[in-house]
Formats: structure tokens, sequence, C-alpha cells
């Protein structure tokens, strides 16, 4: 337990209690010696003054903060504080990214604690985003408040009090050295004097200096002098090698952007870097090889050596590769020349020999401190540089490791670091980690020798020391107080370890320390009362010392943002742009002299971004002593006209570029009150209501007209025998089915059917006759139609029962003559009932038995004696045959035997006639044509099978046979019928209210049939993988499995358990600390920098990628001469119908249903069409919107959550047909209802729905529509338990189950039927119907209006030519002659490219262009691949439109040639995706699409296909597009030219998904995992599958989960081809 600790347990000391009696009263900068207590103070003060801090700040409150200088500060503080006060304390620093919250945050922290401990830095960020105003604040604390002078935050903090009008905050600073410079005795108190200006406070201190001497720093003080290491001969010839390395790389520069001045006047602020860094590592080098010697000196190459791998492995710039390799090639000849010349010694004696004598006399103090002191050795060695506390620490290891002088040593080293704050990876986070770690156990004594640089001088909780040594001489009187101070034990030694050339001058040094510690001393001891604070002018003067006053948002007291603040918020903002991997925007900066008066003066200009909207013009700051303050000035005002043009907020946050304005809200007003984040969604399947035709409804009633419509079929198949003509006779029969309605029916399609023998056409006869009937007559139809479907088809169930209401659903089925257009009420009358086909005749009915062609020919026979009903028409009246006659088998003699010994029946009249009969189809679902093989071949041979029975063992139906047999048609007839009337509804309810199409076709007129998708019969299903089974070593379902690197625990106690705690991975994942290891492989610098390298997010899901190699392709060929093919669908037309009923019926079946038609093939037309408008629509209405925001609207407005609110505004759920048609198990014949009382039930789950089949109405209550003891019933009900019941039930309720994705694909469907139809205008016309677009838009007018001019208005006035000298070169390239060049400057110009002020960069067109080339090409494989199923058009028009095939297309046709951009990384890319496609011909083919895209990956440095070469491809076909006048034929014959070969070889043979292409991988075995959502929204699915006989998995990421399943294919496909 350290002084500080000890102190809170004990009793304030006196010097203690008077400290804290000033401080309460007066701000103070408290000056106390190391360890004597300033924080014990500081935290009684804090109680003190603590009773404003009851209440939140929200509510009038107030709060303390404690400011600190460093990340570990903060931890150790707010711990501090938290646990010796009863306040809530919140620590803030860098590695939590707190500049990025917004205010909404920071109030939230406010109200939530009473005590903040950060940073200074973020303090002051705080303060002048006017998050919160210092008159809040109660109590300010400054932590080694010596700190703040000059520019430091903790001063810029203090300037802030000149705007305060009301009480300031308490200030109180907490300090043991006062200066924090060199300074002669003199000048002291007049620093002293400036730092209680800065702080507005008195120095107090001790009365007497004996009061704090047995609580603080005294140790035993000793110089030690080396001399200056000699260099041996392989020191010196290592060192003149690297000397002339660096020499070489100093002639070297790397490709850098053009430098384009505004004017010649000016010249870029700051020179190339060039190799610079480089230059400095191998300098550094250079440095220990002098300091440490030979031996510490290979330490340091080696350690080098793994600095360089980190770098190379950052490294996207080609030519710095090649150096990188150069220069690590030059390590290792110094690594290999040292470890020769050590080699023949042991390496105890490698240190004796090759160590400089500075490290020889470090292990002197080392000794005798072991030698000559009685307490464990707890200490610290101080070095100047972060790389000399690492190579120190390798050299004490192995001393440690080979001298066992040296066993007693336990060393470890600990250096500060820098955080990026807007960085969210994990590599702070780990930073953070290990220096806690190597804190822990240094406290815990596991580690006894510490090399730290100045972090661990100040503040820092550690143990008493017993032995400090600054290795390097401090460098003013701050860096000797300080590490002086940590030398705190009551035995402790301090060594200063002193070059003999620099002794004579630190002597002089040392002992103006001495004198400036004791004339503070003698200032301030003793002297507190009679001290003066700093006077109102001092403090206005600190006030008012800014060149250039603040600019704030609205006065003081507003946000501001000073000289300081400027150009970090300015650069903020440039990184807030967005923007794409290759490209990090930051400001240009330019600088002007001008001598005046013989002084020099600087104004410095600066131009922002092109993505900027303020890019157009530079921005000039005023002229200033320096360009320093010349670079602040023009960033300050670049921050101010910033904020002026909304691009910083009233915070001067920079507003986030990729929210969309509220002022489109208005699109998306039919979205649900509730937000549903699942809306949309496959998965997210609702309850509709199905949409009943109004023309359907209504019951027959008598007196009332009823209209009939007839069923003709006609068959499309030609009979081949006798039992075929008979079944094809029964089809064209006078007698057949018509249909009843309450109100006439409109005329709709023709539809088919198929039967085992073929096709059948059936036509809907409407209103072939009206008819006006009594009860009587009404009752004897329903007791008909009540027949039909109970008794012939067994569908009715017993629940059900008609339907009486008014609105209901009323068609009934009659026979008909249709010759005379009349019911015959004689087949009505003779026939209430059917005769028991599973009983036996009595042997006096068999006697009865008259066996003729008039009683049997064409009738319907049921054998009793089977035992399943199987109905038989009687083809032939075999007279020549009897029970006697021969079996045509040999196993059984007669007829008679036959039957007798199967059957053990006997055979009362053998000499009746036997029957040829035909097998008749049981199969009521006749909407696809029948398959071949497997059951339905075992069917289809019953049917067509002919056999004899007896008559006596038969049962005979009176019914007609011709009305048996259509019946088992009526199932899909109604099917369809209710499917076309809901179609013609929505119709005509569309051309109603958007004038598409009429409403009612002419007497004249009729509709094309309902043709068959052939295509749909046969479509090969992707293979599902088998359900996962649990395993032991089965990956983690979310986090990757990592190789076991590991740093070896040194403890497992409770500060271990703690810290691991802290962090969002587990210790098992950690790689090797390669900043303490010098034995490490490629490998642990490789999973190094991929571990510290990935995200760390709310939700802490963790990542790790791989990097995969590219494969060698073959290249394809293709020999076809070229011809243009136009797109017949982009010519102007006007359809007077509107699209056909049998599109729009197809528009409205899902893929589900298994029908012979759906909706797929028009979704993909429909989506390609509404992309492309939504883009038009976007690009024209809101021409400032950049790339981002246009995107983001598009996104919304074509999502899949947005089409199902359209959909379901519009009632599409319940027009849709979304299930399979089962005859048998769910589907409700016409007219029929579950009983009102019931469904209401049902609906309120009151009961269960399944128990409706307990209910079994009679014959009577199902005619009639009354039950006779309802009452009974309703004591039957009980409550639903089971759900999914209920869902299987709701078709008996009129309802359906959907799911939203289907409503979606429904709208799109619409939208391709409609556009299909009637041409691009009217398909704009549908997204106003549909609201999409809003018709207040009117997006007709606005396509009629000027395109905007590519030229920014008030652009430089530069040629266009200028730019793209070669532009002739280009045009002939494309076939395309540009009326106005600047659309082509646009389309060529990257974002990185800052030298064009005359246009925007290509963002936008590559927006248009990815939807018009989407369009075309979709439009074209839909006209000409009408042979492909839905789903291999998908995958054509996936190949053929994605960011692969269109960057192959601008490679091989040399666009990247012009491309303009101004980043290296970006080129290397171009460079090597160009070389791969040369030397494959530049062929695309299914290969080539597996390469990968950026957005393939998540955290990966490897990329195949850079994607702005598919970019510019999109952005031509824009720019063509606009200066074509908004010609889509112009762009086709353009890229169509260019792409004819890829679409007609990929239509040959598609090219499969990759997710396709992995299943059929011989060996793959891929089975998918569930698919998570990362923190950027994007959707991570990992996949594992089998490779070289081991599990390997990888994971792929998208914007949805098919794009991430797509990727993770790739991946896998990409290690498996290698």
């Amino acid at each position: 337990m350290t002084e500080e600790k000890e102190s809170i347990m004990l009793e304030p000391r006196d010097y203690q209690i008077k400290l804290i009696e000033i401080a309460v009263r007066e701000n103070t900068i408290i000056y106390l010696p190391t360890g004597s207590g300033k924080t014990f103070i500081a935290v009684m003060v804090l109680k003190r003054l603590g009773q404003p801090l009851q209440m939140p700040v929200s509510q009038g409150g107030k709060i303390s903060v404690m400011l600190v200088n460093t990340v570990a500060l903060v931890d150790q503080q707010s711990q501090y504080i938290g646990r010796f006060t009863p306040f809530s304390v919140g620590g803030y620093s860098g590695e939590l990214n707190v500049d990025g919250w917004k205010e909404e945050k920071w109030k939230e922290e406010f109200d939530k604690h009473q005590v903040l401990v950060m940073t200074s830095q973020i303090f002051l960020n705080i303060i002048e985003a006017s998050y919160i105003s210092l008159s809040s604040i109660n109590l300010l604390i400054f932590d080694e408040c010596h700190r703040g002078v000059n520019d430091h935050s903790m001063r810029q903090i203090m300037k802030n009090f000149g705007e305060l009008q009301d009480e300031q905050p308490r200030v109180m600073g907490l300090t043991a050295t006062l200066l924090n410079k060199n300074c002669s005795p003199h000048q002291a108190m007049n620093e002293v004097q400036s730092l209680e200006t800065t702080f507005h406070s008195k120095v107090a201190t001790v009365d007497e200096l004996k009061n704090v001497i047995g609580y603080s720093t005294n140790p035993k003080e000793n110089t030690r002098i080396f001399h200056t290491h000699i260099p041996l001969h392989i020191d010196s010839k290592i060192v003149e090698y690297f000397n002339n390395l660096m020499v070489i790389l100093d002639k070297f520069h790397l490709n850098t952007a053009p430098v384009s001045p505004p004017k010649s006047s000016l010249k870029p602020l700051e020179p190339e870097k060039g190799l610079q860094d480089l230059v400095n590592l191998i300098q550094d080098t250079v440095t220990h090889i002098n300091l440490f010697g030979a031996f510490g000196g290979r330490l340091a190459v080696i350690a080098h050596m793994i600095q360089l791998e980190r770098i190379k492995k950052h490294c996207q710039d080609a030519k710095l590769t090649y150096i990188l390799e150069g220069v690590m090639t030059a390590f290792m000849y110094a690594k290999k020349l040292l470890s020769d010349e050590m080699k023949p010694f042991r390496e105890s004696e490698q240190i004796r020999r090759f160590s400089s004598q500075q490290i020889h006399v470090l292990l002197e103090i080392l000794k005798e401190y072991k030698n000559d002191s009685n307490d464990s050795l707890c200490g610290i060695i101080f070095v100047k540089r972060r790389f000399t506390a690492k190579v120190l620490y390798n050299v004490l290891l192995r001393l440690k490791a080979v001298d066992s002088e040296y066993e007693f040593l336990s060393p470890n080293f600990i250096v500060g670091y820098h955080t990026n704050p807007f960085s969210d990876t994990r590599e702070g986070l780990y930073n953070v980690k290990m220096n806690k770690k190597v804190l822990n156990e240094f406290r815990n004594h596991e580690i006894n020798l510490l090399v730290a640089t100045n972090v661990l001088e100040e503040g820092v909780d550690i143990p008493t020391c017993t032995l400090v040594v600054k290795f390097d001489k401090p460098d003013d009187y701050r860096a000797y107080i300080q590490s002086k101070g940590r030398a705190r034990h009551k035995n402790s030694f301090y060594y200063l370890m002193i070059d003999s050339s620099e002794a004579e001058k630190f002597q002089r040094r040392y002992t103006v320390f001495q004198a400036v510690e004791n004339l503070l001393n003698d200032y301030l001891v003793g002297h507190n009362e009679t001290r003066v604070p700093p006077s109102s002018e001092q403090l206005q003067e600190l006030y008012d010392e800014n060149a250039i006053p603040p600019y704030y948002v609205s006065g003081p007291g507003s946000a501001q943002v000073t000289l300081l603040s400027a150009i970090s918020l300015l650069c903020r903002y440039c990184l807030s742009l967005p923007s794409d991997k290759y490209t990090s925007y930051t400001p240009t900066w330019y600088v002007e002299e001008l001598i005046y008066e013989i002084e020099k003066f600087y104004k410095v200009v600066v131009e922002l971004p092109r993505v900027c909207p303020l890019w157009r013009e530079p921005i000039e700051g005023q002229y200033m002593r320096t360009k320093k303050l010349a670079k602040r000035a023009a960033a300050l005002k670049a921050c101010a006209l910033l904020h002026k043009n909304g691009e910083l907020d009233d915070k001067l946050i920079p507003k986030a570029q990729d929210i969309i304005d509220e002022d489109v809200s208005y699109f998306f007003c039919h979205w649900s009150d509730i937000k549903e984040k699942d809306a949309g969604n496959t998965k997210k399947r609702r309850v509709h209501p199905k949409q009943i035709p109004d023309i359907s409804r209504g019951s027959i009633t008598d007196n009332q007209e009823a209209y009939l419509h007839i069923i003709d079929f006609n068959p499309l198949f030609f009979p081949n025998d006798n039992g075929q003509r008979m079944i094809h006779e029964v089809y064209t029969s006078d007698l057949c089915f018509g249909i009843l309605s309450a109100h006439p029916l409109p005329r709709l399609c023709k539809f088919s059917i198929y039967v085992s023998l073929g096709e059948i056409e059936v036509n809907v006869n409407v209103i072939q006759e009206i008819f006006v009937f009594n009860k009587d007559q009404i009752m004897q139809l329903r007791a008909f139609h009540t027949l039909v479907f109970k008794d012939v088809l067994n569908v009715l169930k017993n629940f059900l029962i008609f339907n009486n209401d008014e609105n209901a659903e009323g068609f009934l089925v009659v026979p008909v003559r249709k010759s005379d257009h009349k019911i015959d009420f004689d087949v009505v009358i003779n026939n209430t009932e059917l005769a028991d086909q599973r009983t036996e005749p009595s042997d006096q009915e068999k006697a009865k038995i008259v066996v003729t062609e008039e009683t049997y020919l064409g009738k319907i026979v049921t054998p009793w004696y089977r035992p399943v009903d199987k109905q038989y028409l009687v083809i032939s009246v075999c007279t020549h045959l009897n029970a006697y006659s021969k079996f045509p088998s040999e196993d059984f003699d007669t007829y008679a035997s036959y039957f007798n010994d199967k059957y053990r029946t006997n055979v009362l009249y053998p000499k009746q006639p036997l029957l040829l009969v035909k097998g008749l189809s049981k199969r009521l679902n006749c909407l696809k044509p029948r398959h071949t093989g497997g059951k339905r071949s075992k069917e289809r041979s019953y049917e067509e099978m002919e056999e004899h029975l007896i008559p006596e063992l038969c049962i005979k139906q009176d019914f007609p046979s011709q009305l048996w047999i259509q019946a088992n048609l009526l199932p899909s007839i109604f099917y369809r019928l209710y499917g076309l009337l809901q179609a013609e509804e929505l119709r005509r309810t569309i051309a109603f209210e958007s004038g598409l199409g009429i409403v009612e076709i002419s007497i004249n007129e009729s509709w094309l049939p309902l043709s068959l998708d052939k295509h749909l019969l046969k479509i090969d299903e992707l293979p599902k993988s088998k359900p996962r089974k649990k395993e032991d070593d089965e990956p983690g379902s979310v986090i990757a499995s990592l190789p076991n690197n590991v740093i070896q625990q040194l403890v497992q106690d409770f500060a271990c358990k703690k810290l691991e705690s802290e962090f969002p991975w587990q210790e098992k994942d950690e790689p090797v600390d390669i900043e303490r290891s010098l034995d490490v492989t490629l490998m642990d610098i490789q999973y190094y920098e991929n571990f510290i390298s990935q995200r760390v997010s709310v939700t802490e899901r963790l990542r790790k990628h791989e990097v995969w190699n590219k494969t060698d392709y073959p290249a394809i060929t293709f020999n076809q001469e070229f011809q243009h093919k136009d797109i017949n669908l982009l010519k102007q037309r006007k359809c007077y119908k509107g699209p056909e009923l049998a599109e729009i019926f197809r528009a409205l079946t899902a893929a589900r249903c298994n029908d012979v038609i759906n909706l797929e093939r028009l979704e993909t037309l429909g989506d390609s069409f509404l992309k492309l408008s939504t883009s038009l629509f976007i690009l024209l209405r809101f021409p400032k919107y950049n790339e981002g925001k246009a995107t983001t609207l598009k996104g919304q407005l074509i999502s899949n959550k947005n089409l199902y609110y359209i959909g379901f505004a519009k009632k599409l759920a319940g027009y849709l047909r979304n299930s399979d048609f089962e005859p048998t198990c769910d589907w409700k014949p016409p007219g029929f209802c579950v009983p009102h009382h019931l469904e209401v039930k049902i609906n309120e789950k009151q009961m269960p729905s399944n128990s409706l089949f307990n209910f079994m109405f009679s014959r009577d209550e199902q005619i009639s529509g009354y039950l006779e003891n309802q009452e009974d019933y309703d004591n039957e009900t009980e409550e639903e338990t089971d759900e999914s019941a209920y869902d299987s039930m709701i078709t008996f309720l009129d309802q359906q189950l959907v799911s939203d994705k289907t409503v979606a694909d429904s709208v799109e469907a619409l939208i391709g039927a409609y556009f299909e139809s009637c041409g691009f205008v009217d398909g704009l016309k549908l997204l106003e119907w549909l609201n999409i677009i809003p018709a207040s838009e009117n997006i007709e007018s606005l396509l009629q209006k000027e395109l905007p001019n590519p030229v920014i208005t008030n652009a430089i006035n530069i040629s266009v030519d200028s730019h793209i000298p070669l532009w002739r070169d280009i045009e002939r390239r494309l076939g395309y002659h540009f009326n106005n060049r600047a659309y082509l400057l646009q389309a060529l110009t990257h974002s990185s490219y800052t030298p064009n002020r005359i246009t925007y960069c290509y963002q936008t067109l590559e927006f248009l262009g990815d939807a018009i080339l989407d369009f075309l090409i979709t439009c074209h494989i839909y006209e000409i691949c009408r042979d492909l199923n839905p789903g291999q058009l998908t995958d054509l028009r996936s190949a053929l439109v994605n960011n692969i095939t269109f960057a192959g297309f601008t490679v091989r046709c040399g666009f990247h040639k012009f491309l303009l951009f101004s980043n290296n990384t970006l080129l290397d890319y171009i460079d090597n995706f160009v070389g791969f496609q040369e030397s494959k011909d530049h062929a695309i083919n299914d290969e080539v699409l597996i390469l990968l895209e950026e957005n393939d990956l998540y955290l990966s440095e490897h990329i195949d296909v850079p994607k702005v070469l598919g970019d510019v491809f999109e952005a031509l076909a824009g720019a063509i597009f606009l200066d074509s006048g908004m010609d889509l034929e112009t762009v086709w014959r353009v890229f169509y030219r260019i792409m004819w070969k890829e679409i007609e070889s990929f239509r040959q043979n598609v090219p499969k998904n990759t997710v396709r292409l992995l299943y059929e991988t011989v060996g793959a075995h891929p089975e998918y995992q569930k698919a998570a959502t990362v923190d950027n929204g994007r959707t991570m699915v990992g996949l594992d599958f089998m490779l070289n006989g081991a599990k390997k998995r990888v994971y792929g990421f998208g914007e949805n989960k098919v794009l991430a399943k797509k990727a993770a294919a790739k991946i896998a496909l990409r290690l498996l081809h290698n």
C-alpha cells in the first residue's frame, strides 16, 4: 500500500488540515513533494464543497471535475475518488471515443455522475462545444497543474473564465514541482507567478519543511559518471552501413499528388515528408548501437525489424513496399554481422564484451543495491526514448537468464502511447490493458524492476520505490524533481547517470536545480497568508492574449473555436466527409510570405476537399508573424465559414453526412407509428384478411336476379382409344356445370387446367342467362351444391355452413345444358344423395341388377370390396365375358376364382356380363401439368389402366358421369376464378384511380389467356445443408476461432481477473506481445496486427479475417460477329387497355404457391425499373444531395420495408396467392363459412382453431346456414393454446399468413407488369399511385426540366480539356461524342483528385449509372431469355451487373488509364487487377466473378477488385445518359457494344450463384451459420466448410443476409481453388 493510500486510513496531518482550509476558502495551487498527500487534500476539499453536487445539473445542481494529463491517471484518480468519497464518479479518456459523443450523451453523464475525471483536452472540447457552462462546475481540480503553460489545454480552459459573469468554479491545482522547464533562480518566481495567474490562484504549501519530510521524497542521491561508448570495429561498420543507407533513402521521392496552388505566389506550407519516418527508424537504430554497443544494438536491430514488418503489413504503396524490402534486407545483413561477431562467446560474455560503459555502470548500480540494501528491490529506471526502454528491458531479461548474479531481477518496461480519439479498433484498449497489467504486476511485486519513460514520473500510483535510476540525464527541473519523487522509501536510492563529456555542464545545471528548489522553499514555505493573488489586470491580460479572438456561434457562452482548436476541428470535419476506403480527406495548406519593414509575415491559404461545399474558393487567413499562427488563423476562418454554411452544427460538430434531412419524411408517412426493425423481412409474417372481390359478394336469394355463367371446357388433347374418347366426350358434353352469382361477373381471361390426358382450356362464359328463383328452388340448388362438394368431392368440412350474410361470397354450382343455357332441375331433384360406396348390396339387390349398355355404359362404379374408394368409368359392357371367363393371368382360372381367392367374395350371378372400366383420377389440384416418375407415374398408370369388374361387386352411381368427372376440376377452376376476380378488381381500382388502362373492356375485346411458364416446371432447387450437430470443437457462433498465441499469465489473483473483466475480449485470444518479445514469427506479427485492428463496438462483436492470394484462372473465347440488339421495352408505347389481366394475376402469385406462373420474373423487371426511377427522381429533385445522402434516400425508398408498407396500404397482401393449393386440406368451397360466433371466438383466441374439427353440423344445417342449437356449440369451446394450429386454419376464416418480403415482392412485380405493358412514363404513374413517389412531386414534369450543368457555378475558369487532354481517345473507345465534355470530366474524376475544380467528382454519376446499367441489362435479358427460370435470370443479372464485371470492362476498354485520382494505394490495387486481367486476356467469366470486392470483407487488407474501376464504368453510363438528354437507347447502344460478348456467353451458360457453386464443389460440405448484425449495421454470416480434410470457418459481410452469404461463399471458393 502506498503512502497515498495510507493517508486515507489515518487522520489528516496538521499541514494537510491547514491546506484543506485554504483550498476551501480560495483558489489554491497545492505545492507539496511527491508522496505528501496532495490527492488526499483534493478528496477532502471535494467532500467539503460537495453540497451543490446533490442535485443533477439539469435541475440546477453542479458537478466537480478533476483534470489529468494521461489515460492511466484517469483510471487511477476516478477509482481513488470513488473509493473514498460518497459521490458517483465517471472517468473519461480518448480510448472511450468520447470525442464522438453528442451533447445528449454528455448531459446524460453530467446528470449520472457528481464527479467527473478526464483528461484536460476532453474537458476543453466540452467547454468549447458549450455542452456545459463553467458556471455549472463547483470545483475544478488540475492534477500536475505545472503542465498548464503556453498552449496546454489546462491553460486554455482557464482562459474561458473571462466569459463568466456569475460565480466562478473553485480552482485547485496540485503539483510537486511548479516549474515545467529549465530556468534560472531569478526567473523561477516569475514562472510561479505566471502559473498563479493562469489558475487564478495562490500557491499554498507547508509552513515548515520538517512537517513533510517524514512523508515525502528524501532519497540518497548519487551521481554516476560513465564514459561515452567507444565503438568497436563491428559497431563502426554497422553505423557506417546504416549512414550510407540513410543517404540513399534521402534521394528517393515517393509519388505524391500534383500540387496546384490557387495562385503562383503560394507555396505548399509543409514540404514533402518523403521517407523521413524510415530514415528516423534507421537513425534510431544507429543511436542505440552507439548507446548500448553491439549486444544492445543487435536487440535494437531485431526490434526494428519487427517494426518494419508491421509497417509492411499496412503498406499500400508499391514503391514504398520495394523500399521496405530493401531496408529489411539491410537490417537482416546488420543482424547477421553482429551475430557472427559475437557468436564465439557465451551470451553472458557477449553482454560484458559488447556493451557500452553506460550499461556496465547500470549493472554495477544494480549489483551494489543487491549487496548493500536490506530491502527487496522495487526499482524504476527512467529513460528518455520509448525504444530505449524496450531494448534495455531485453538486455536485462537476457542478463537475468544467463548470469546468476542477476537472477534476482524481474524486469519489464512501460511507455506512453498515442491514441487516435476517433479510432474504434482494439489498439488503444490493448495498449491500456498491457500497461495496466505491467503496473499490476509491479504493484504485486511480481516485477521488481521497471524500465519506463516519463510516463511514470507523474501521478501514476506505483509502489514505494527503493531504487530509482535516471539512465539519461534530466533535461529540466521538472524531470529531476519528479523522477526523484518516485524514490519514496525511507531507505531509497536515487542515481543520476551522467556522460563524462557532460559532467561539468550537468553539475552546473544540477546546482541550479538545487538552488531553484531551495529558492522555491524559501519564498513559499511558511508564506501562505502573505502571498497576493493575481490582480484583475493580470487576469485580463491572460484573457486578451489571443492573437485572434475565438469564433462564437452566438456570442460568449455559446460554442466556440479558438486559434488552438481550429486546426483539429477542421481536420475532424474533413475526416467526416463521405469517402471511399482509398481516400482520407485533409485540408491542403499553402503559404505566402510578405516582408514589411524588414520583418517577415506569413499568410496561409487553405483549400478544402472537393466534396465539401466550400471547396470552390480557397480560404485565406490573415497575416501573422509565424507560419504556425498563420495556419491557425486560416483554420479558424475556415471553421467559421463552415459553421455559417451549415457544415458544422451549433455545437461546432461536423454534421453527419449520411443523415437525410427531415424534409423527405413525407415519403414515408405510410409507415407504422410503431417502429418495426424487422418490417419487410422474409421471416416477418403477418395475418392479413383475404380481399374478397366485391363482384363475388352476395348470396342467391329469392325473388332477386341471379346470373348464370357457364364453364366451357376445351380439351387440347386427342383421344387414342375408346376410353380416352369417352373421357374427351365427358368434357365436351352438353351437360356441364354453371356458376350462379348474385351480381354480373366481368369477362375474364381463359386459363388452362391439366388432367392425366393433357391440357384443358377453361373459359367461364359470363352472363349466359338471368334467373329469378323462389325459396324452394334455392334450397334445392344449395342441396345440389352441397352434394357436389361434400359427397362427390369430399372437400366440404363438417364445421362449414352456408354463408347467409349479404356481403358473403355466394357462388353456387348448378347442372346446365349448354345447348339452351338452362339449369337442369331434373338432375338437381333426382340427385339428392349418392349411393353408399362402402356397403355390400343384399342378395335381393344383387338379384335385381340388370346389366346392359343402357343401364351401365358411361356410369360411375365403385368396387365395394376394396379398402380404398376408387371410382371407375364404365367404357364398355362386355357381353362376351362373364365371371367364368378365363382370367388373363395364369395365377387364376377364372374371374370368379380371382375375386374369391383375393377378396373372399362369392359371385351369385356369374353369368352377368363383365364391365370394362377406366380408373378416374382423385387428384383435385389440376393447376399444373402432370410429371413423370415416382408417385406421379403410379397415379397415372392407375388412370390409364383398363380392367374388368363384376357388376354385382360394384356400386353404381346414378349421378351423371359427365358432372362427376367435371366436378373433379371444380376446386382448381374456383381457385383460378377467385384469383382472376381479385386481379380484375385490383386492375380496375388502379385504372379508376390513376388512369392507367380502362376500367372495363368493350364487348368486342378480350383478354389474352393465362399462359403457363414452362421453365417453372423444372427448377433446380439449391441443396439444403443438413442440420448442424453440436460438437465440442465447433467454432464459436460469433467470434472467429483464433490461434492459441497467448501471453503466459504470471499471476492468477484478483487484480488479474478484474483486469480481464474490463476489456471486451478473452485473454486466451490475445496475441504474443510483440512490443515485449523479440522472439516472434511473421505469423505472430500478422496475428498481432489482425487482433489490434479489429473493431470494438457496443455489441462487442469481433472478427478475424484471413488474407487470400490470387489464383490463376483460364480465359474464355467467343466467336461471333457483333450485331446490335435493341431493347423493345425502351420504345415508347401507349397501351389502351393497360396490362393484360393475366399479367396482374401473375404479379399477385408468390413463388411459394408452386403454380405454373409466379411473380419472380416481373419482380426482377420491376426492381430494376424502381431503382432507375428513384435514382433519377432523387438526382433531379435533390440536386444538392451528395452520393451518400442520395444512396440513403434511395435505399429507404426501394427497401423491402417501405415496399411492404406501400403494399399494406393498398391491401396487396389480401390479393396475393401465397401458399400451395391443397383442396383436401385447407380449401373452403364457394358459399361456405365458419359460423360467425365460432369465428369470433377463434379470432379472439377464446377457443382453439383446430377444435373446429369437433363440430359435426348436420347436412340440413350446412345447407340452410343456420344452427338449430347454437347454445350447445358455445358450451364446447375452450381457450386457444396452440398458435401454430391457428395459423394452419386461418384459410377457413378468409385470412392468410404472408411474409412482409412477399408483399414487397408483389409491389415490384406489379411495377414490372405496368412498365412492361405501358412503358416508362406510365410506369412512373404507377409509382405515384402506389405513393412510392408522391403525386405531389409531379415526377413527369420533373423529367421535362432542364438538366443541371455539370460545370459548377463560379468554377475556376480552367479548360475542361486541360484535365482530359486525350478526350478524343476516350470518345473513340466509347463510340460516343459528348456534347458537353464536362460530363466526361466529372465521370473520370475521383474524389481524391483536387486539381479539378470545374466539376464535382463522379459519385453522383456513378449513383445514376449504376441504376441505368442495371435497368438496361435487366430489360435486355428479360426479353431475350424467356427460357430461363427466375433463379437463372437472377443469376445472369447478378453476373452481368456487379462491380467485378464492370471493373473488367473498364480495364478491357482502357478507361482506367484516364481516371483522375491522387492516391498511391488506389494505384497499386488498380495495377494489380489490370495485371491480372491482362494475363487472362481480359476474360470475364464465372471464376473471375469470385474475386473479392471491397464490400465482401471486413477489416481485410486484401482486395482483388478495387471498387473505383466499377464506379467509373457506371459513371460513364450516367454521363452519357445526361449528355444525350436522358436517352436510354443511346446509352444501350454504347454499352451493349462493350458487353455483348459476356451477355451472349453468360446467357448460354449462366454463371452459377457463388452459393450454388460452393454447394456443388465436391468435398466442400458447406454449412452456413446464423446471420448476425455487426456494429456498422452490416450483416455477417459465418460459413463452415471442409478444406484439405479439416473444418474451416470464414465470414462474409454484406448489406443483407443474401449478400453476406455470397461474400462468404466467394472467400471459401478462393481458398478451395488455391
